[in-house]
């Protein structure tokens, strides 16, 4: 009997497992969600401290019985209520208010950028809507950490009701410790009321459990003809409860005497009142922001420390005149939502509903770890040029181990970088300026790449980027491929010609370390757990790449002996990884060499074809599109990253695994997982990233950035452009011809040379080697060459103190190709408020007061970026990524195509890739692997056409650069003795 008891508690434990798990699909049963029932609705999600949620999950409460909460969990008091006909309602928060009533809430939807709610009050019917805009294309207008709460209302029984709208915030948005003393102060002149309130004591960039504790929050209102608004900063209780008589204004005062955010908790409060009506005329509009300045803080090369602030402050300078701008722009932002939401869910949808429902879900999570920002140069004026964006790694996913939240973590910035790149790949570029920035520069030692630019967000300060540490292989493939992504997507070749000796230190590191690693660790696997990396094939993988993408930086900056020996060395070391890691029976790549019964997500052959490498063979893609398909259907929720542990997965891995897949059922099925788990009601945070596959149960990493991945298929639809490669500036050898220009779109993938011949036999034998190379891109077969490091922790010729040049990102005139865009209408959403009746409320040159208030010399309109012109609904909307028509189908530009609790009291036809490939098995239909063209040939032959006088100074050209290269080594060599081999030395 007692041996039975063990059993029998374990079979109790078993059934108990099951209960929950049923218990736990229970969605909401009194309103209508869609597309689904997230695990929480983004509320205000526009940055790292403005990043509120609304938690739902198994047996979810409505918005009108529930508090919203900070991303990490607490609560950020945010309050609503309405009053119809004399009777209140609360429809937003959890406060107990009496004679308020709960409003009923009838449905719930969410968009790419807007969360919108229905309730029932009274007679009314109320549409509470919050608005995140996503402006990818428009700086100013991304970095204002603002946010929209808008109410309308239309009467249910034809007749007309007395209505007062009201809404208010506590300090919780700024105190992760509420017994901190806040202060506050109103404005309430002219069309605006602008109330805020910040902490008495701030300490500058400081966290208390993921707030700011140099924050202030705002809570604002625009007036509107005839209506009433009033306010009040006072007591929570007492404000609501007077809201709640609409017989009476609200006070229009402050409380005297700061005091404790959690003592009798203070509100920022805002009614309006719109008397007899049967509908609104127009939303009433509140703004929420939760304003730092400056927001981040850069340790420069030189060692000094820089204060970045946010790039509105440049256009706006005091905050008032960015709120007022702010909500002047409301009509606007609202259109240019909507086209956004149209185009991105179009174009989602082209693969299947189940992945535009998870782009709705990720887009806001992604931005909203960004803060874009400026500095002052050293002329005192804003330095345009010098745009830097900062990622919190929220969720502390990756290297960071759940232990920190740094800043631009590599590997999070790596799995959020798809977002970037289809959205504006200028963003991908300004992330990736601080890391390239000070890594090449004297104060960096270390001869991989680094894992961040600081340990603790928003403190970029480099502290401890000089520490070993075990992630050289992944950090530094990682680097170079978001490099080689961001120059091809852009056409921008600034990284590549100022950092070229950098990047080439990172790929002599993975030529001695990745093609069997040792003592390495990857985002998902340390060397202390049962799964190391040690002989990891897919950490290996990832390290090969990294490898041939220095193979084609090399290629872009006209080094042809460098492109050869990077070339050489990716295609060996691939030879041998398939040999090795291909099961013997093709069923599956061993996750690990020598270990046939090992399998996994071999997530970074994404890289691969998001580069249009060729460098991993159709059978290899064959091979894992089978696998995956043989064993999605052995666990509910998706696959494991390897069958060591079956309860571990990632959404950004397999997201970036089915995106590499053949055949597009398995495709669909594997986004189909994904999909279930984030809407099976067994999660109540912000959408998480590390989960259980077999049981659908978030582990870990609520709210990371790394959801960007969501967008890895939309971003293998991207084109790849013309390089320009600037020459000042440059670390590339022998520099850059003036006026260079790569064509890396239409020869992607072959193989450059100098050829030392006659100019007889010059012109022929040139074109005729392009034209092969091309068609045999990755074909030879050579022994590996052993890497050694040319780098010493600095680049050549930097001396102490040097500082760099900002990182310019200029516009690439000569290449105005853009992928073509659906010109269909916007839809009116079935919730939400579609803007009507302004003479033009899409275009960017409106009247504002807050402009005529702004800081000197700024110009009436929104200005444009440095790099980009402001984009708004009615003008091209070219800058949206491809539309629905492109996607799953090649594109074509310069490049080739691709395919495919408190006191306060508390309430209870999916697209395919087309085009030539390994085709996909009898189920999928014939899709092949890569879209479009990707052969040079045509281009070569159009070359030869038109510039046959050009083939012997093209071949000059390449001889006095090899001669420079030489010449520089003898130099080097000379004056450093003792260095190791250089990687050039043919002996090596």
């Amino acid at each position: 009997m007692t041996l039975m008891i063990p059993l029998l508690l374990r079979i109790l434990s078993f059934l108990l497992f099951l209960v929950s798990q049923i218990a736990a699909q229970n969605g909401p049963t009194a309103w209508t969600v869609s597309p689904f029932n997230a695990p929480a609705f983004p509320l205000a999600v526009r940055s790292p401290y403005l990043n509120t949620w609304l938690n739902q999950g198994n047996n979810p409460q409505a918005a009108s019985s529930i508090w919203s909460n900070l991303w990490s969990g607490p609560i950020t008091g945010w309050y609503a209520s309405v009053v119809v006909d004399g009777i209140a309602y609360r429809i937003l928060g959890a406060a107990v208010i009496a004679n308020v009533s709960t409003a009923n809430q009838t449905a719930a939807e969410f968009t790419p950028t807007r969360t919108s709610f229905l309730f029932t009050a009274g007679s009314m019917q109320i549409n509470a809507s919050f608005l995140s805009p996503i402006e990818p294309t428009d700086l100013l207008r991304q970095s204002l950490p603002f946010t929209y709460l808008y109410m309308s209302a239309t009467s249910t029984d034809g007749k007309a009701h007395s209505l007062r709208m009201y809404s208010d915030i506590t300090g919780e948005f700024i105190a992760g410790d509420t017994t901190q003393i806040a202060q506050w102060t109103p404005d309430d002149s002219g069309q605006y009321t602008v109330l805020r309130m910040s902490l008495q004591s701030q300490q500058k960039y400081a966290e208390i459990v993921n707030h700011a504790q140099d924050a202030t929050e705002y809570y604002s209102f625009k007036k509107i003809s005839g209506t009433t608004a009033s306010w009040a900063i006072s007591q929570d209780i007492a404000t609501r409860l007077n809201a709640a008589n609409a017989s009476l204004p609200l006070s229009n005062a402050a409380d005297p005497t700061p005091r404790a955010v959690s003592n009798q908790w203070p509100v920022l409060g805002i009614a309006v009142d719109w008397g007899e009506i049967t509908s609104t005329p127009q939303p009433a509009v509140w703004a929420l922001g939760v304003v730092r300045n400056p927001v981040v803080q850069y340790r420069r090369t030189d060692g000094t420390l820089q204060e970045r602030q946010p790039y509105f402050v440049a256009t706006y300078g005091d905050v008032e005149s960015a709120v007022e701008f702010f909500l002047d722009d409301f009509n606007a932002a609202l259109a240019a939502a909507q086209v956004f939401d149209a185009q991105l869910l179009a174009a989602g949808t082209a693969f299947s509903s189940d992945y535009a429902d998870m782009l709705a879900l990720s887009a806001r999570q992604a931005f909203g770890a960004l803060d874009i920002t400026l500095a002052v140069g050293a002329s005192g004026a804003w330095n345009f040029s010098d745009v830097k964006a900062f990622m919190k790694n929220m969720g502390g996913v990756g290297s960071d181990l759940g232990a920190q939240t740094s800043v631009n973590t590599v590997d999070t910035l790596y799995a959020a970088f798809p977002v970037f790149m289809y959205l504006n790949p200028e963003l991908g570029g300004y992330l990736l300026a601080p890391l390239l920035e000070y890594q090449d520069s004297i104060a960096y030692t270390l001869g991989y790449a680094a894992r961040n630019i600081g340990s603790a967000y928003p403190n970029a300060t480099a502290d401890g980027i000089n520490n070993a540490h075990d992630y050289g292989v992944e950090e530094s493939a990682n680097m170079l491929i978001m490099t080689l992504a961001y120059s091809q997507t852009s056409g921008n070749g600034t990284f590549i010609s100022k950092h070229y000796t950098l990047l080439q230190t990172w790929a002599d590191y993975l030529g001695n370390n990745s093609l069997t690693p040792i003592n390495q660790k990857s985002a998902d696997f340390t060397t202390t757990s049962v799964n190391s990396n040690n002989n990891q094939t897919n950490t290996a993988l990832k390290g090969i790449i990294g490898i041939a993408s220095m193979a084609q930086i090399a290629k872009i900056a006209s080094v042809s002996n460098d492109q050869e020996r990077y070339n050489s060395t990716a295609t060996s070391f691939i030879q041998q990884w398939q040999s090795e890691a291909l099961a013997s029976d093709d069923s599956h790549i061993d996750f690990f060499y020598g270990q046939t019964s090992t399998n996994g997500l071999m997530y970074n052959l994404y890289a691969d074809k998001l580069l249009q490498l060729g460098l991993v063979s159709d059978t290899v893609y064959q091979v894992l599109s089978e696998y995956y398909d043989t064993i999605a259907g052995q666990t509910k929720f998706g696959l494991p990253l390897d069958n060591n542990d079956p309860r571990i997965s990632k959404t950004n891995w397999m997201m970036f695994a089915a995106s590499t897949v053949s055949d597009t059922a398995t495709r669909n099925d594997m986004v189909s997982q994904l999909h279930g788990y984030a809407s099976a009601n067994l999660n109540n945070t912000p959408f998480g990233s590390t989960y259980d596959p077999t049981t659908g149960i978030s582990l870990s990493d609520a709210n990371s950035p790394v959801q960007g991945s969501i967008f890895s298929l939309l971003a293998l639809n991207t084109t790849i452009k013309s390089i320009s490669i600037p020459s000042s500036g440059t670390t590339i050898p022998g520099g850059v011809p003036s006026g260079r220009k790569s064509s890396a779109g239409a020869i992607a993938g072959g193989v450059v040379a100098a050829v030392v011949v006659t100019s007889a036999l010059g012109a022929g034998l040139f074109f005729f080697l392009r034209r092969r190379r091309a068609q045999h891109k990755y074909s030879a077969s050579v022994e590996p060459i052993v890497m050694a490091s040319t780098h010493h922790g600095k680049p050549p010729g930097l001396g102490p103190g040097t500082t760099f040049e900002p990182f310019v990102y200029s516009d690439v005139s000569g290449d105005t190709s853009t992928t073509p865009k659906s010109s269909q209408g916007v839809p009116s959403m079935t919730l939400g408020y579609t803007p009507t009746g302004s003479a033009d409320p899409l275009s960017p040159a409106r009247d504002s007061s807050a402009r005529a208030r702004a800081g000197g010399g700024v110009p009436d309109a929104p200005r444009d970026s440095a790099y980009f012109r402001t984009h708004r609904p009615g003008e091209s909307s070219s800058d949206i990524g491809p539309s629905a028509s492109q996607v799953g189908s090649g594109t074509t530009s310069s490049g080739s195509g691709r395919g495919s609790g408190s006191g306060r009291g508390s309430g209870s036809g999916s697209g395919s890739g087309s085009g030539t490939g390994r085709g996909s098995r009898a189920r999928g239909g014939s899709s092949g692997r890569r879209g479009g063209s990707g052969s040079d040939g045509t281009h070569s032959q159009v070359v030869m056409a038109a510039k046959q006088t050009l083939v012997n100074e093209e071949l000059r050209s390449e001889v006095d650069n090899l001669r420079r290269d030489l010449e520089r080594i003898r130099r080097e060599r000379v004056v450093e003795e003792e260095a190791p081999p250089s990687y050039f030395d043919p002996q090596v």
